[in-house]
């Protein structure tokens, strides 16, 4: 990590941070989940940086990107994503992308499909729409900013110790730069929450790149499930799903080794072609 750069961009009129591993191309650019940031993707960032240059983002109001009040839907994160890949001038990348950091990763490659050449979605915030849920997600936001308040009231080490009690099975190389990203989060991103309750359908009909799906057991708190599995491969023509039924929503961190197989296996694909 030490030789790793380290910089903003300004994109979509704000200025986006992210660290950068320099290798060889082509570019792999991920996007976080809901209150991390892009240093919570350093594990998987150190078994690839040899043979990927890799560009860890953090969204808009997390980590040391602008915090703004407004503007988290998930057409605003985006078109964030698109400025940074003009702005470094980036011939299309490779975007893998986890939770609502998945939904923005799909967003991105089914509004500007010059930009991406393959996809990877780790467990996106998939759901068919339930009756009243947008009454549901204003009290749903109402909670999350309250309960980010509330966290950044504790210490790092209680941070930390939360961690470790609710999640024992992550490695413990996963938790400082998840504590950092509670800590750095803005309470304005619980507005993300209204975006999610969009018609994840309509995006998945427009991508046209190779698509990965990577599920975990919804038993074990994972979101997508078999019947949107299903769904999805009738909708994506060119997706590949595997699903790591070990591991719940934090797939990469409960199931790091096959997680990085299905994602090494499924880059090289793109590459052959």
């Amino acid at each position: 990590m030490d030789n790793w750069h380290s910089a903003w961009v300004e994109s979509n009129g704000i200025n986006i941070h992210y660290h950068r591993t320099g290798g060889p191309y082509p570019v792999l650019l991920l996007i976080h989940g809901f209150t991390d940031n892009g240093l919570c993707w350093s594990r998987v960032a150190r078994q690839l940086e040899a043979n990927y240059d890799i560009l860890m983002l953090d969204s808009r109001g997390h980590g040391l990107s602008d915090k703004p009040e407004k503007g988290y839907s998930g057409n605003d994160l985006a078109a964030d994503v698109a400025g940074v890949v003009n702005a470094l001038n980036l011939e299309p990348v490779i975007i893998l992308g986890h939770s609502v950091g998945a939904i923005t990763a799909a967003t991105v490659a089914s509004k500007y499909p010059e930009l991406v050449c393959g996809l990877m979605l780790e467990d996106p915030i998939w759901r068919n729409k339930e009756k009243g849920a947008s009454k549901k997600s204003a009290a749903t936001t109402k909670a999350i900013r309250q309960q980010i308040v509330i966290q950044q009231k504790l210490s790092a080490q209680q941070i930390e110790a939360s961690g470790r009690k609710n999640c024992p099975t992550w490695n413990p190389d996963d938790f400082p730069a998840w504590v950092q990203a509670k800590q750095q989060v803005s309470p304005d991103v619980a507005d993300t929450v209204s975006s999610i309750i969009s018609n994840w359908q309509e995006v998945a009909a427009a991508l046209q790149c190779p698509t990965l799906l990577i599920t975990g057991d919804p038993e074990k708190d994972a979101v997508v499930s078999p019947a949107i599995v299903a769904e999805a491969q009738l909708i994506i023509p060119k997706m590949r799903h595997i699903n790591l039924a070990h591991a719940g929503h934090n797939i990469r961190r409960e199931s790091f080794q096959p997680y990085l197989s299905a994602v090494s296996q499924f880059m090289d694909s793109l590459i052959a072609i």
